[in-house]
């Protein structure tokens, strides 16, 4: 009976890592075409991309730098490094910017599963961790982005990952605490002090446990704590030995810029808790409302469930308060700054809603909640094929790929059943952000970069390797255009207000419609290179309507961006 057992257990967990493999590769695959969009494009993405180049042709790879030069020494190493790397094995472009950060992502969606099997111990419940974690928007969102925040996520978790096996499996392997404390020194060199958390949090969850004094020893390891006390220091203790106090006031500057609202507003902690509840719910769609409408038909499996599993329900719940007690106190309110706990999160809700599913009236919940969701994919899917019709090819694909998805998932799932609803809900979700992403919001939100970096390099002089920049307004493209001329054109841009006296002493300026109209340009050759589209108004579109020409929607809202060249 027992050798009856380990086998079921045994094909259980291949089973579970063979779903997993499927569902990490269907989160690449789905948003990799992704990367290369600059639709996508956040503009902190700049100030990591022009470091990032810097590195590469000035050999400094100890010291971040703005595009002009000046030292930018807001936030540790690691994610200048990353796409450096990167970019040195690659190429300067955006798929090798930004292919780290999904990988990552994929990473965040194997620890989710992970976590869930050390806690909870349920193949099923671990499958359906990352498929919640892969229809997750933030997830999705900041995997496409070259920022830190995905970095600073998958540290913690390792961190986090690595003293859940201390904790609850006194698993005392040097693995573990390899994973425990270098975890939280990468998070310090991606992010700052925030990769404290994993440490502060495993030590005081222990200390109000029972034994503490017992359980407290199997956390230390002396040397794994010293070397990753020197891999946290490392990059700061170089970065002052090369620059002195100056080069660490930046960093100080910008932790403090986050941290805690030292006047102690009860209005500013009542509206970060608003803010950053309801990113969480909104996330969490449509699991969250699954788990309350569980609740309903199972609250006694669901309450023995959470007797059974007090302790490692607590662990969960203490991280994810513990990291909204730091930010609902912080001075601005950024949702993103709550990642770290949705892998948890996760684990938690596919838990709940694993044990809620063996009962069949939420088989039922289910099955209309998957229902509802294919009517309005399905409907929006046949928008799309309308507006494509009328309007633009790429929407009509978007229309047919998201209805053909939809429809196999539904096949496999309610026809076949091959494929668990839950299962295929997640990745129905993902297909649908992934469709929107990659075909309908490239094309409203365009860029002008990729055509203005190919008329600067048209008309650069040989000799020159910079462009001059003035706008109104913070010009937010000078990032793309340094990522699209793979480092060759550096943008500077002048600070708003008067126009600069040097303006006219550069050969090349770009310009929007609106500083144009400000300027003497008799000595310059000017030609549109690229646009962006302005907001719709509702005129606009009854003026289309009644014209039944989409064309002009396009051209109507369309503001041009120019090159200008001086002569001679």
């Amino acid at each position: 009976m027992q050798k009856g057992l380990l086998i079921e257990k045994k094909w259980t967990s291949r089973s579970g890592i063979f779903k997993l493999t499927i569902i990490m590769a269907l989160f690449f695959l789905l948003l990799a075409p992704i990367m290369p969009e600059v639709s996508t494009y956040h503009s902190d993405e700049c100030f990591y991309t022009d470091s990032a180049t810097y590195m590469m042709q000035h050999q400094d790879w100890i010291t971040p730098h703005y595009s002009d030069g000046s030292l930018r020494i807001k936030k540790p190493i690691i994610t200048y490094w990353t796409i450096a790397a990167s970019y040195w094995i690659l190429g300067i472009d955006y798929f090798a910017t930004r292919l780290p950060f999904l990988i990552a992502g994929c990473f965040i969606v194997l620890l989710g599963y992970a976590l869930s099997r050390k806690l909870f111990e349920q193949s099923g419940s671990a499958v359906l961790t990352a498929v919640i974690l892969v229809s997750n928007i933030q997830l999705i969102h900041i995997s496409l982005r070259s920022t830190p925040d995905i970095l600073q996520c998958l540290f913690l978790n390792i961190s986090l990952y690595g003293f859940v096996l201390l904790i609850f499996h006194d698993d005392k392997r040097l693995r573990n605490y390899i994973m425990a404390y270098v975890g939280a020194a990468l998070a310090i060199e991606t992010k700052g002090f925030l990769g404290f958390t994993t440490l502060f949090y495993a030590f005081v969850f222990v200390l109000c446990s029972r034994k503490a004094n017992r359980n407290i020893k199997n956390l230390i390891h002396v040397p794994t704590i010293l070397i990753s006390a020197i891999l946290a220091a490392g990059w700061f203790f170089l970065i002052y030995m090369k620059h002195g106090d100056p080069a660490l006031s930046g960093f100080f500057q910008d932790q403090a810029g986050t941290g805690m609202d030292v006047e102690g507003s009860g209005f500013y902690v009542l509206s970060n808790l608003i803010d950053y509840s309801w990113g969480v719910l909104r996330h969490f769609m449509p699991w969250i409302l699954l788990l309350l409408i569980g609740y309903i038909f199972t609250r006694k499996e669901a309450s023995d469930f959470a007797r059974r599993n007090k302790r490692a329900i607590f662990f969960i719940c203490g991280w994810f308060l513990f990291l909204l007690a730091i930010f609902i106190n912080g001075k601005m309110s950024r949702t993103r700054y709550l990642l770290p706990a949705y892998p948890m999160l996760s684990v938690l809700v596919a838990s709940f809603l694993t044990e809620m599913f063996r009962n069949k009236s939420m088989i039922r919940v289910l099955r209309y909640t998957y229902g509802i969701f294919l009517i309005l994919v399905s409907i929006c899917a046949i928008a799309f094929i309308g507006a494509g019709l009328w309007m633009e090819l790429r929407i009509l694909l978007a229309g047919a790929l998201l209805l053909s998805g939809s429809m196999m998932l539904y096949y496999f799932s309610f026809i076949k059943k091959n494929l668990e609803m839950s299962s295929a809900l997640g990745i129905n979700i993902l297909v649908a952000i992934s469709v929107v992403y990659f075909f309908i919001i490239p094309t409203f939100r365009v860029s002008p970069s990729e055509k203005l970096t190919e008329c600067i390099l048209q008309n650069m002089d040989e000799k020159s390797k910079s462009i001059s920049v003035w706008s109104k307004e913070k010009y937010k493209f000078t990032g793309q255009i340094n990522v699209f001329s793979k480092g060759i054109v550096s943008v500077f841009e002048f600070p708003g207000g008067p126009l600069p006296d040097n303006l006219y002493q550069r050969p090349l300026v770009i310009l929007s419609e609106e500083s144009k109209a400000g300027l003497n340009l008799t000595e310059y050759d000017v030609r549109p290179c690229g646009y962006v589209y302005r907001s719709v108004k509702p005129e606009t579109v009854r003026e289309v309507l009644k014209t039944g020409d989409p064309d002009m929607l396009f051209h109507t809202i369309r503001q041009h961006y120019y090159l200008a060249r001086r002569r001679g």
